[in-house]
């Protein structure tokens, strides 16, 4: 029984990190040039962000956080210095307000149920 758990996160461990490099190959490719400050702390904390806004209770909450965030850059593309405070500010009311995320908001919408503190309960 134990090693089955271990083949199954092994297994996911696996597949995840090869579609983290397919996607950096086409990423690479795509930009025509992999330089190491496109991966810098505002990229790594977005990705971070993406996860605690959108929510981690199905595979679609981190992105549709990202999709939040692209989107709050985009509204401030033209003063790019108040991005991570929006993005900052997000993540703090989420964890306040929604601490399942988006995913959980639009759960409580749709089914107009009231949620647990910690997400989803009994799914």
């Amino acid at each position: 029984m134990e090693s089955t758990v271990w083949g199954y996160r092994t297994l996911a461990f696996v597949t995840g990190s090869a579609i983290a490099g397919l996607a950096g190959v086409l990423l690479g490719n795509f930009n025509a040039i992999v330089n190491p400050s496109d991966f810098g702390p505002s990229f790594m904390f977005k990705i971070a962000a993406a996860v605690i806004v959108g929510g981690t209770t199905t595979f679609s909450g981190p992105i549709l956080g990202l999709i939040f965030l692209t989107a709050i850059e985009e509204i401030f593309r033209g003063s790019a210095q108040y991005i991570p405070f929006f993005w900052g500010l997000s993540v703090i009311l989420i964890i306040l307000f929604s601490r399942g995320g988006i995913e959980d908001f639009i759960y409580r919408i749709i089914f107009r149920q009231p949620m647990a503190a910690g997400g989803r309960s009994g799914a």
